[in-house]
């Protein structure tokens, strides 16, 4: 593939999922409110720009499929009919092939070899008499019509040839003439004619005489394409259904039948003899080795005011570069006191900074995401599940436009589809249950984001059961999790929270979207690997709410520099610290031989620096300095010789074979040049 080719077809990708995007979500309004025509129109636009696109590439599938969706909304509106409920799930079954085969051509730079059988299938779902065509397959009769002259005007050896090719098939005479707009619409007229099965003989010529060349317009088709096939003729009636009108054929089966006619414009257009590699039934061409799975490459869309601010800033720094080297010529011919150029030097040192932390700024605004890129899955994923499970389910979506760095807008997929399914199925109840209880019998989840400083806030909420704390410890205990008298100690607040313990679930019986135990115990650990934590609140009768709080950026981080070991420091992630103290020894508790800290009546274990990483302890201090840090619900004090100071940072993750080492996010350099390691204090604990 040429890097031509590679760009179009990296560009086709980007816009195909957005366009994909945007029929889901209109087809979902459509079916809660079937009067919307505004939805309607969306959908439309959306389908009929997508089939356009495709048509660039060689997957007759994906645009046939397209095309054929596309005459079935064009039929329910002519007729003024509503998107029916079964209709609408074979539609977004269908953007779900088209977007797994745009997954594929990413990844392969072609269609999954299935892709025709599936193409297949869903089409004869969507069949319906909304055609001319399937109208006339209805009525028991086929395309036909007198013979056309060019037909009669071909040598009599050359139908002789012809018969004999055609081994005692009907042959079709086809004469196909393009609406003059064809190209606006999207359709390749000469790549529809090529793809006929059976193809025998194809000529382009035209009705009337070319117009002089300053008056011809080279975006109208004038062409008439006359062909003949030995195809069924249910195959070409199929082929030819989005453009039936400008079809006309005549079918003959024995002397007579029209042959392949030689000539310059007959040899250009031989399906076969373009590039000497035979075609297929659908006019793909056989490909001549397997093509290599390659790299999806991530992209993202960004405001061409925002580029225009790095090219500014840019402009700034080779400012600043410039003047460094007069700098220095200065200070080669002491041209100047110390004492001056130390004040030039702080004046350059100022000003790359501000624009340092300028470009920072407007880095971390290229990599904003808004949350509707994670949110508009949920809408579908709702609806299906709700469907599966017989529950009626309003989903209601808030802080769409919220941005956040896009690492942590595409890490938040993964929890967020484990938590949505959680409330599905065990925390919203069957409609029954729910009048039963008092309750509308259409279950609410809320999934909503906010931005809170320096940080992002992800609520998905629902008025279903809630959460047992009864039936919790009773599993726990079951699964070996805790002993009978340690659950019973629990509060009703800390055995809810029990749902992220490793291999701990409810559900009485496996399915395919609950019930293995590694549902709320991957929320947490995803969530915290982004550097973010999980809170959850529930009450029995009336619901449950799970709260993620995730850095706004994993680009950059803000980390405490800490002195352990007699020296040596450590950076701790600003986002794992509560707050920092300084207490006495003798405030320390002894708890089951622990020491222990009280903090607002709250008491709080602690653990040393030193001794978690068998570093020399300070000696003879008379105080501790301590980082409280959060573990999901609870705090954890962690000793260290010294607090020093904080800073922002890039925090490159550990590589090679240092990746496998657990306790650390990674390593940061210091002003003076120095490797500083990142640590994760709760994998340490």
């Amino acid at each position: 593939m040429s890097t031509e080719d590679s760009d179009l077809l990296r560009a086709f990708v980007l816009e195909s999922r957005d366009l994909i995007a945007d029929a889901s979500e209109s087809l979902l309004s459509l079916e809660r409110e079937p009067v919307n025509r505004q939805a309607m129109q969306r959908l439309f636009r959306a389908m009929h720009t997508l089939k356009g696109a495709s048509g660039l590439f060689d997957m007759a599938p994906y645009t046939r499929l397209l095309h054929h969706a596309e005459d079935l909304l064009s039929g329910l509106e002519a007729r003024g009919e509503q998107l029916a409920p079964d209709i609408a799930t074979t539609l977004l079954e269908c953007l779900d092939a088209a977007s797994g085969w745009t997954d594929g051509l990413e990844a392969r730079g072609a269609l999954p070899a299935d892709a025709e059988g599936l193409a297949a299938a869903l089409l004869s779902r969507l069949a319906a008499p909304t055609s001319k065509a399937a109208v006339a397959r209805e009525a028991g009769s086929a395309p036909a019509g007198r013979e056309p002259a060019w037909v009669r005007d071909l040598d009599p050896a050359s139908r002789l040839a012809m018969e004999t090719a055609a081994a005692g098939r009907p042959l079709h005479c086809i004469t196909y003439r393009p609406d003059e707009n064809a190209f606006f619409r999207g359709e390749d007229p000469l790549r529809l004619v090529l793809q006929v099965p059976d193809l025998l003989h194809v000529k382009a010529v035209t009705d009337e005489p070319w117009p002089e060349l300053s008056a011809l317009d080279p975006f109208q088709c004038r062409l008439v394409f006359q062909a003949v096939s030995a195809a069924d003729a249910g195959d070409l009636e199929h082929h030819f259904r989005y453009v039936v009108d400008q079809i006309a054929w005549h079918s003959t089966g024995g002397p007579g039948s029209p042959v392949a006619e030689e000539g310059p414009v007959a040899e250009l257009l031989d399906p076969a003899a373009a590039d000497g590699s035979a075609a297929t039934n659908d006019g793909a061409k056989a490909a001549p080795d397997t093509r290599q799975a390659r790299a999806p490459v991530s992209m993202l869309r960004v405001e061409q005011g925002r580029v225009d601010l790095l090219m500014n800033l840019v402009g700034e720094i080779v400012v600043i570069k410039n003047s460094i080297p007069y700098l220095a010529r200065r200070i080669e011919h002491g041209e100047a006191t110390p004492r001056q150029l130390a004040r030039e030097l702080r004046e350059r040192e100022a000003q790359l900074h501000r624009v340092a932390e300028d470009l920072q700024a407007a880095i971390m605004a290229v990599r904003m995401m808004p949350m509707s890129t994670v949110f508009q899955r949920f809408p579908r994923l709702v609806r299906d599940t709700a469907q599966r499970l017989g529950k009626a389910v309003e989903l209601i979506v808030d802080g769409e436009t919220i941005e956040a760095d896009k690492n942590v807008v595409e890490g938040l997929a993964e929890p967020l589809i484990h938590m949505v399914r959680n409330s599905l199925d065990h925390g919203l109840e069957p409609p029954a249950e729910r009048v039963a209880a008092g309750k509308p019998a259409a279950g609410r989840l809320w999934l909503s984001a906010r931005q809170d400083n320096e940080s992002i806030i992800v609520t998905l909420r629902d008025d279903g059961r809630g959460i047992d704390p009864d039936r919790v410890r009773a599993r726990a205990v079951e699964r070996g999790i805790l002993a009978p008298d340690q659950a019973l100690a629990l509060s009703e607040a800390d055995a809810v929270q029990l749902v992220f313990a490793p291999g701990f679930s409810t559900a009485e019986a496996v399915s395919d979207l609950s019930g293995r135990g590694v549902g709320m115990d991957a929320v947490r650990t995803s969530v915290e690997r982004m550097g973010g934590h999980v809170a959850l609140r529930s009450a029995k009768g009336a619901g449950s709410t799970v709260t993620l709080t995730l850095p706004l950026s994993m680009a950059m981080s803000q980390i405490v520099i800490v002195e352990a070991g007699g020296g040596q420091i450590f950076g701790v992630p600003m986002g794992l610290v509560a707050e920092t103290l300084k207490i006495p020894v003798g405030s320390l508790k002894t708890i089951q031989g622990r020491e222990a800290f009280v903090l607002r009546d709250e008491v709080v274990p602690l653990r040393h620096l030193n001794a978690i990483m068998d570093l020399p302890a300070k000696a003879n201090a008379a105080d501790r300095s301590i980082l409280v840090i959060r573990t999901g619900t609870e705090l954890v004090g962690l000793a260290v010789d010294r607090i020093c100071d904080s800073m922002k940072t890039i925090v490159k993750p550990m590589e090679g074979p240092l990746a496998i080492i657990r306790g650390f996010v990674g390593t940061t350099l210091l002003g003076d040049g120095r490797v500083l390691f990142v640590i994760d204090p709760r994998e340490l604990m």
